[in-house]
């Protein structure tokens, strides 16, 4: 077992891409990355891992006003009567 979990370290180290290990025993998931990008992803330590996130700071989602409702015949008619104002002749 810590001669798998050192190739994938090593293996990890030479691509610096992020593995996910899953215990077969409890079926937990972990993350495993260098200490620098785990530093910077906490930015500079200033975040609590211990602190929930207050959901009250979190803008709620404005949604959009609700559009006027035209139905597809009415749009239809008013294309076609906008269409028939204008006639192009050709120029020779």
């Amino acid at each position: 077992m810590a001669s798998l979990l050192q190739k994938i370290i090593s293996m990890a180290r030479k691509t610096g891409h992020r593995c996910i290990i899953v215990d077969s025993v409890s079926e937990e998931a972990f993350v495993l990355m260098d200490f620098v990008s785990y530093e910077r992803m906490l930015g500079n330590g200033s975040l609590s891992l211990t602190t929930p996130l207050a959901a009250d700071k979190i803008e709620p989602e404005i949604a959009p006003p609700p559009a006027a409702e035209n139905h597809p015949q009415k749009l239809s008619e008013e294309r076609l009567l906008e269409d028939e104002r204008f006639y192009l002749e050709p120029i020779d």
